[in-house]
């Protein structure tokens, strides 16, 4: 009786072994929307601080070098997809809206919270929220890649929470890429 039992545990640990090797595990949260082509133009509107176009760009950057088939393309254009600064309280730092027709993306929004203090400084600044983490994150919306909730996700972009000063979510984490890739391959 003792040897079948040794023998159904270690079936069971190899079996477990080898189902993690073969589906390795990713934290990423796919909305299951996309858009129709493999690109999008961003249009930053004219509420946006000049100074912050660098960094606003440079979010959307970090997606393109990610080596999916998808790009941000900066190019002159009456586009359906706007960056702008607005006034909203305290509800949010940054805030993505989509459009959509069916399961495609068609158009979307983001919004910056003027009633916080920003900062493009390449180092951060005390007590600011990083204008380029913000961006690179709401991008991430645009690809329909959700908020992470769970406190082990805290270092990846997608993670619902930043804090004053946090440069780190500028550059993207080996899930945010995962996530990106699963989309478009």
């Amino acid at each position: 009786m003792k040897h079948g039992k040794r023998l159904l545990m270690g079936m069971l640990l190899l079996t477990i072994f080898l189902v993690n090797l073969a589906a390795p595990a990713s934290a990423y949260s796919y909305g299951g929307y996309k858009w129709n082509a493999n690109y999008v133009v961003p249009k930053i509107d004219s509420s946006v601080p000049s100074s912050w176009t660098t960094a606003i760009k440079a979010g959307a950057t970090a997606w393109n070098n990610a080596g999916a088939a998808f790009t941000f393309k900066w190019i002159t254009s009456l586009a359906n997809n706007k960056v702008y600064c607005a006034s909203a309280g305290d509800t949010y730092l940054g805030q993505s809206t989509p459009t959509r027709d069916g399961n495609y993306n068609i158009g979307y929004k983001t919004c910056f919270n003027t009633d916080y203090s920003w900062s493009t400084a390449s180092g951060g600044e005390s007590g600011k929220w990083d204008v380029q983490s913000v961006a690179t994150h709401e991008f991430g919306h645009w690809l329909t890649l959700y908020d992470l909730y769970d406190s082990t996700d805290s270092e990846k972009t997608m993670y619902e929470w930043t804090a004053s000063n946090e440069i780190k979510k500028r550059t993207l984490d080996s899930d945010d890429i995962n996530g990106i890739k699963h989309i478009y391959p």
